[in-house]
């Protein structure tokens, strides 16, 4: 059905002083060899806004694309890299002071200092280029001039975009993990912010024909990928990333790994005495010190069980020690990967067989109703049986030693 221009309240789809920034330095970006999605080009909402485009001709060039996640794009914006047309991400940091060189900012630091590091237990996405840019007109801070420190990475996938239906996927899943937790901590770098937001999938080779790289337009983008064609895991091993190093801590080794909590997703009950403090606590979080590599664990933990909760029974003893409150009873995360491989290593074959919790996305809309649950609870033991049959069939994989 067409859809006219006064269908629209134009005023709803202008540029919201979020994507400002954005547009502001379009063509910064384009000559830094990246492309922003058409509606941060200049004036290309002009000839809509004038009505001189119909709303169906705007909405099939992207220009009506406006994110529904504003707190997303302060930090990070999707782009194409012009050389070959591939998916980045381009997250900013802000530098505390005009003044101030790439180098003061942490997060470029401990990225630089771990993405040439060849260890295959490095699961962490690596950083691709980085630049600064002169903010001469700041959209967020008016009363200064700002500069910002550009990320640049990879695309990647929120991993419950393509849930785990069987406990075979969700192994290699934990394993990955794993890996990259001990990996960082043998770098003496302390994460302090693991939680499913913050560990991500390449689409390739899941979903082979691409993904709506829409990341921070929510509902349409996984909506969109709902349709796409992809491999089962189970043929096709996914790669799994940690991400985001902004609030991470790297240690000397002569140092005492011990930190105050700043902030973070999950609350570790060292810090707070329970895992769900009040805003205010929040605002105003207790001066204590705390390991942060055990805060790791527990976070790392914490994340595991909210996505298959009690449903991998060989793992339960491992994911109740990391998510022990006493932080000195915890793993180290090398330990946790022993154990994990020690637990793992000569499970039966139905042990591999059996159903995950199902972790998909649409699980985290608040009140669907009965009807909607019903027809995602069909859907998941449908493709377990589906990927059950398929796995005896192939000869089931197990994860590597």
């Amino acid at each position: 059905m067409s859809t006219s221009t006064a269908a629209l309240c134009k005023q709803d789809y202008t540029l919201q002083p979020f994507e400002e920034w954005w547009a502001t330095n379009y063509n910064f970006l384009l000559e830094r060899g990246y492309r922003l999605r058409d509606r941060y080009a200049p004036n290309a909402l002009d000839a809509w806004l004038n009505g001189l485009m119909s709303d169906d001709e705007a909405r099939s060039k992207g220009l009506l694309d406006k994110p529904d996640d504003d707190m997303g794009i302060r930090k990070g914006m999707d782009a194409e890299r012009v050389s070959d047309n591939g998916h980045v991400w381009i997250k900013r940091c802000s530098l505390k002071s005009p003044d101030d060189q790439p180098s003061s900012v942490m997060e470029l630091l401990l990225n630089v200092m771990i993405m040439d590091d060849d260890d295959r237990h490095n699961h962490f996405l690596p950083l691709l280029d980085h630049f600064v840019v002169h903010d001469e007109t700041s959209w967020e801070f008016t009363d200064h001039n700002l500069r910002f420190v550009c990320l640049v990475f990879a695309w990647v996938i929120p991993v419950d975009q393509h849930p785990w239906r069987i406990a075979a996927e969700a192994m290699d899943f934990i394993r990955q993990l794993l890996e990259g937790l001990s990996f960082l901590h043998r770098s003496r770098i302390a994460h302090r912010d693991i939680h499913a937001g913050n560990v991500l999938m390449s689409p390739l080779p899941i979903f082979y024909a691409g993904v709506n790289p829409l990341r921070n337009i929510i509902i349409t983008a996984l909506i969109d990928d709902l349709k796409r064609p992809y491999r089962d895991r189970i043929e096709e091993p996914a790669t799994y990333w940690y991400i985001d190093l902004s609030l991470s801590t790297y240690f000397s080794e002569d140092s005492t790994p011990q930190v105050i909590w700043e902030a973070g997703a999950l609350k570790l009950p060292e810090v707070f005495g329970t895992t769900t403090p009040s805003i205010e606590e929040e605002d105003n979080p207790p001066a204590v010190l705390y390991d942060p590599f055990a805060g790791d664990v527990w976070q790392l933990g914490t994340t595991l069980r909210r996505f298959f909760g009690k449903s991998i029974p060989s793992l339960n003893p491992l994911l109740r020690a990391m998510t022990d409150w006493d932080p000195s009873k915890r793993p180290t995360a090398d330990q946790c990967l022993a154990d994990f491989h020690a637990r793992t290593g000569r499970l039966p074959r139905w042990q591999l067989l059996l159903p995950v919790r199902d972790a998909s996305c649409w699980k985290k809309i608040p009140d669907p109703g009965w009807s909607f649950t019903l027809r995602l609870l069909i859907l998941h033991y449908r493709e377990w049986f589906r990927l059950a049959k398929k796995a005896i069939r192939l000869g089931l994989p197990k994860p590597p030693s």
